[in-house]
Formats: structure tokens, sequence, C-alpha cells
């Protein structure tokens, strides 16, 4: 049951002639009047009706008429100035109730600020309010009506201007009148999605210039290091949780962070997914200093001031472009985590190439301990002992980490060793890997600890 407040009562009936007039095609319309008015729909006269009780016998016998279909209750006026306004809520707090499971739509008119007292009461009652009003819109006047309750959280008590043209009713949304609703967001984001899967091989990503004013920190950095790349691209460089990027820029793209340009397609884009050379699994086999000398890489020390200058700058950055951040020291380590696994997820492909495998090679698990020991040898000079905890994880030992050295926290700070392990690990996996620091030193433990494991 839906209250329509109008300024004089006849706009109401007005705008739902022209709302109902599809609906009412196919399915009944009932127009409960005190007096008679012109409408298309089926008029009953209810001033002859004598008591309140005897009222509301005679809706309950037309909702049972009507069956499935749509009651229009015009008569409030006329009953308010006959009756008390606490036995009317009654009556309505009854008739509210007694159509909860019915495939019945009632509206309720009545003219805005007639009755006050009983306005605001009614409304607590029933299941929602359609407000109508005639007023300035983009500087000429027209008719708008607004909705309270009974709508989805982003129509609530917005202003929609409305037309009747020929017999539709159409109501402005965004840019133009219509009578179809607007897609919700899912709706929207479902139907951007499924574009993407349909035209990956020739797509390329195109940030907007206001996407940091819609985006979260870790998010608007993502779109920052794939903006200009195609969607092949960033398929190879995320193919472990590719659903989880195509979900995020379907999102970003309905709401207008992020748009789409059309490219030719690469013929020569072909994902295999498949193992690695004898040659790499011989390297996967020996000791670090061994397979790193047969792989042609040196391992190489990150200067403690270099890493120390890049927190500073991702400390600035976020303080000068996301200083509403609600949670800062979440966001800063998130945002570290990412620059460094992206950073791994680029090197190892360009390292795969290097060897002569194809960047869509994907190892098993059981090579995962070894390739964490590269990673940290050739990546940081670090060394690591490996420890099988089941089948489908192990921890990392890590004694010689530089990342924490001398600092002092509440929670683990090694966001580098964990982003880029994380980026290494998937990007070889071509599934989700998980890696959380459970030990740090600078949380006083011994040794720095990382759990990897499988989704």
């Amino acid at each position: 049951m839906i209250f329509v407040l109008d300024e004089g009562h006849y706009e109401s009936l007005f705008f739902l002639t022209h709302l109902l007039s599809r609906f009412a095609e196919t399915k009944p319309v009932y127009l409960l009047t005190h007096q008679p008015v012109f409408s298309d729909f089926k008029a009953i006269n209810i001033g002859g009706v004598k008591a309140l009780s005897e009222l509301s016998i005679r809706i309950a016998e037309i909702r049972n008429e009507v069956g499935e279909g749509v009651i229009i209750h015009h008569y409030l006026p006329y009953i308010l100035i006959n009756y008390e306004e606490t036995v009317i809520l009654k009556l309505l707090e009854h008739l509210a109730s007694q159509v909860q499971g019915r495939p019945l739509l009632e509206f309720l008119t009545l003219p805005k600020g007639t009755f006050p007292t009983f306005e605001k009461k009614a409304q607590t009652l029933l299941h929602g309010t359609i407000i109508l009003s005639y007023g300035q819109v983009d500087g000429s006047y027209t008719h708008k009506f607004s909705i309270l309750k009974a709508c989805k959280p982003e129509f609530y008590a917005k202003e929609f201007p409305y037309v009747v043209r020929g017999n539709r009713l159409l109501i402005k949304f965004e840019d133009e009148f219509t009578d179809k609703l607007p897609a919700s967001l899912e709706e929207k984001t479902r139907a951007k999605r499924v574009y993407l899967e349909n035209n990956i091989k020739n797509l390329k990503i195109i940030m907007r210039k206001d996407a940091i004013e819609k985006l979260n920190p870790v998010d608007y950095f993502l779109l920052t290091q794939t903006h200009n790349m195609r969607l092949t691209d960033v398929k190879l460089l995320f193919y472990d949780r590719f659903d989880e990027i195509l979900d995020k820029l379907s999102r970003w793209a309905v709401l207008g962070a992020v748009g789409f340009e059309r490219v030719a397609e690469h013929k020569e884009d072909v994902e295999t997914i498949g193992g690695i050379k004898k040659i790499s699994k011989l390297a996967l086999k020996l000791p670090c200093s061994l397979s790193s000398r047969l792989l042609g890489r040196k391992p190489r020390k990150v200067p403690l001031e270099a890493l120390l200058g890049l927190r500073k700058s991702i400390e600035i950055v976020l303080n000068n472009y996301f200083p509403n951040s609600r949670e800062p020291a979440e966001v800063f380590q998130a945002t570290e985590r990412l620059i460094h696994e992206l950073a791994a997820r680029v090197t190892t492909i360009e390292r795969l190439e290097k060897y002569g495998e194809t960047p869509w090679v994907k190892l098993e698990f059981n090579y995962l301990p070894k390739v964490t020991a590269l990673t940290l040898h050739i990546g940081f000079g670090l060394k690591s002992k490996t420890m099988k905890k089941t089948d489908s994880s192990f921890e990392v030992i890590v004694g010689d980490c530089f990342e924490c050295e001398g600092a002092v926290g509440e929670k683990p700070l090694c966001n580098m060793i964990t982003g880029t392990l994380i980026g290494a690990l998937c990007q070889v996996a071509k599934e989700p890997v998980f890696v959380d620091e459970i030990k740090c030193k600078a949380l006083g433990d011994r040794e720095c600890v990382f759990l990897v494991r499988k989704a």
C-alpha cells in the first residue's frame, strides 16, 4: 500500500492513470472514490458507505474480486471529514496487514498538507510514499515526484521530473525521459562483464581522468598499472585472478572510472598452459647458488635506503591523494604489497621468456618451495629455508631479512617480500597462491616466517 501525496488531489489521479495505462491493458485496476470522476479504470463509488466497518468489508470483497491487480483508494479526504483520524489510522493499519502476501498493489491518494498529523502518522503505517510536486528543474518548471521507503536506496527521496506524452508517463532518468526503469548498478556491471568476456582480444583499458575520485587507493593504483594495456596482456599478467580483475573493470566502467578502446586482434596471442622444459626442471632441483648460475642471473641486494625511500614516496602519495582514507596503515601495507606483486609478475614473465619458456607455463605446487628460495636468493640475496606443513602449504623462514631491520611494529612489516612472493608464485602457478607473514623480527621474533598456501 503506497501513499500518493499531491497538491490538490487531481494530480495524483492524473499521475496514476498514465503510470498504469499499460498495466491496465492486461490486469484489472479498480478506482474507489466517493464522487464521480473521469477515469478509464473501473470506478466504484463508496459514498454510500455508512460506517468504517462497512468500508473495511467492502474493500475485502473488492480485493477478492480483483484477485491480482491494482486498487486506487481515492476517498481519504471524504472519510477524514466524517470520522476521527485515530479510527481511520486503525483502519489503514488493518488494511495494510491484510494485503501482505497478496498479488495486489494499492495506492491511497491525499492532498499534501491538508491533514498534516494524519499524513505523518499514515506514512509510518504504509509501505511507501510517492510525493508529487511542481517546480523548477534545470531552469524550467516541470512536474516531478520523489519516493520514500518503497524503492531502492539509490532512488530514495530523489526527485524525478516526469511528463505525459500521448498516454505514456515518461520519467527522466539521467539525461532522457523514458518509461523503462534504468538498470541497477549490479545489472549494468553484469552486462559490462559479459561485454568484456566477449571482447577480450579486442579491447584496451583507458583510465578516466576522475578515476582517483571514484576508487579506493589500492584499486586506483591497480588501474594506473593496467592503463593502456590490452585485456589479453592483463590476462597474462593476472591469469590466477583474471575473473576478479574483470569484475573490477566492469564495476569501474559503470562508475565511469575506466573506458575501453577497440584494438586490432593480435593473432599471435596463444594461451597454451603447459609445463616447463627439462633444463628448467634441472635448475629447480639444484641448490640456489648453482641454479642462479645455470639461469644466468646473479643475486642482487636491495639497499635499505632505497626501500625506505620507496615507502616514504608511497606514504606521501597516499596522504596527498587519499587524505580521508579511514585505515591508513592497512591501505599503506596493501598498496606496498601490490606494488611489489606487480613488479614480481612482470619480472617473472621477463625471466621465463629469457630462459626460453612460454609465459603461459604452469608449475605444480611441489615446485613452489624452490621457486620461493630462488626468488629470494636472486631477487634480494636472501637465504631461506622451507618447511612443508601440508600437501598444499609450506613455511618460508628468512633469518637475515633486511626489510624489517631495526624496525618495531604491531604488525609484520615485510611487505616487499610478501608482495614479491605472491607475484612470482601466482605467475608460475597460474592459480591463486596466498602468502602471509606470520612471524616478523619487527614484532620481536628471531626470524621472519611466511606461510605459503594454495586457495
